[in-house]
């Protein structure tokens, strides 16, 4: 049995819009949807994960008689709230994780998930992305009371700081 504290790398096996179902080491594992991310930037874990995919957590609790386990992606993580990491203007290249076909934070049209930093995660509407590509982003607005983020693609894409769109190395560009 695992133990509060441990890091584990576990498989999603499915997916509710609450949670994402996982397994590792043999043991399964709930990661509850406000266990995903520092920004509430999704109403569904169904719009955050699929079968198959693979993250970091930290195990929160462990129940040895139940035999339950809940774990958490973001307390990998420094919270970004307490440094101005998230406040309106910042600028952040960000990973294009994959493509919602009905994002609920886009009034159900498409959008992309973006990984801000590590175990921070933003839904960006629109744009023609692709998974994997790394593109420029400026937050338009945050509410730390709500722990909500809105960011758009940024206009200029100086190189100079490295924020331009762009693949990882190895890939196509």
């Amino acid at each position: 049995m695992v133990a509060a504290g441990e890091v584990l790398d576990v498989e999603v096996l499915s997916v509710a819009p609450f949670g994402l179902f996982c397994r590792a080491e043999g043991q399964d594992v709930l990661v509850l949807i406000p266990e995903t991310s520092w920004i509430a930037s999704f109403c569904s874990c169904q719009q955050f994960a699929e079968p198959g995919d693979r993250f970091r957590v930290q195990v929160l609790h462990a129940d040895v008689e139940s035999g339950k386990v809940s774990a958490s992606i973001r307390a990998l993580y420094q919270d970004p709230w307490p440094y101005g990491w998230l406040a309106p203007g910042t600028e952040h290249r960000a990973r294009v994780v994959r493509f919602i076909e009905s994002a609920d934070r886009c009034g159900d049209r498409p959008g992309y998930l973006l990984e801000l930093m590590p175990g921070a995660y933003v839904v960006l509407c629109g744009s023609e992305l692709e998974s994997g590509q790394y593109c420029a982003v400026t937050v338009i607005s945050s509410d730390f009371s709500k722990r909500a983020v809105r960011v758009a693609l940024m206009e200029s894409k100086p190189a100079e700081l490295g924020l331009e769109c762009e693949y990882p190395p190895d890939d196509r560009c």
